[in-house]
């Protein structure tokens, strides 16, 4: 039985393999998954952990994975959901060059950030590259922007799942604390109930009191706390 799983995306993006242990796994099957990983000349291995799920974290730890992030994931029905374009619009490839620079200074704080296994100038590309899928036109995602082109939103719309989530949202340092975060999270709202999905979800890091507290003053509410190890091959 395979015990990780190989992400091509990932593995490509970053340029060595990299895989995830399988959600499912056991607290007696890490050693196993380790030596899975080892064997298929995985480099880095991520693993989600519940935060209720103490025997987990303490085996993933002796084997040699660390605590990356936090996870943080919130939802709330669509239905009720605070919905507004005023000083929004719609966002292409156009825009790139222009919300580039947010892209790449609003996460520094995020799990391949925290993991100096990743180079920061990668990191900073890899936050770019979802905002171009949205810019792209990538089915199923779509992106705001402030008409100012002080903030983004990127937003995945799922109607199989009747989902949308809330992928990334963006305000420049100089933008902070002026509401902006708020109009784009309507905005997000907007996408959602033309798309006549059901339920909105977003995840973000558990010290970003700051993103939980918007999200929350739109209703969403804390649905699973879970814990971002990564491992490292050691040879």
């Amino acid at each position: 039985m395979t015990l990780v799983e190989l992400l091509e995306w990932d593995s490509s993006f970053f340029g060595f393999p990299i895989g995830r242990v399988k959600d499912e796994i056991r607290t007696g099957q890490v050693e196993s998954a380790v030596r899975e990983a080892d064997e298929r000349g995985i480099r880095c291995t991520y693993l989600l952990v519940p935060a209720d799920d103490q025997a987990l974290l303490d085996a993933a730890q002796k084997h040699g994975f660390l605590v990356r992030d936090v996870r943080v994931e919130l939802d709330r029905a669509v239905a009720g959901h605070a919905t507004a374009l005023n000083g929004l619009r719609h966002a292409d490839l156009q825009d790139l060059a222009t919300l580039r620079p947010i892209a790449r200074e609003r996460f520094q704080r995020t799990r391949f950030f925290a993991d100096p296994g990743f180079s920061a100038e990668r990191c900073a590309d890899l936050y770019v590259e979802w905002l171009s899928r949205a810019l792209r036109g990538e089915p199923g995602w779509k992106a705001l922007m402030t008409e100012d082109a002080r903030g983004f939103i990127v937003c995945e719309l799922n109607p199989q799942s009747s989902v949308g989530a809330i992928v990334l949202i963006g305000v420049a340092t100089s933008a902070t604390r002026q509401g902006l975060g708020s109009s784009l999270v309507s905005g997000a709202g907007s996408l959602f109930l033309d798309a006549s999905l059901l339920k909105a979800t977003v995840v973000t890091q558990g010290h970003n009191v700051a993103a939980q507290r918007l999200y929350q003053a739109h209703g969403y509410r804390i649905s699973r706390v879970d814990y971002w190890l990564h491992r490292w091959m050691s040879h």
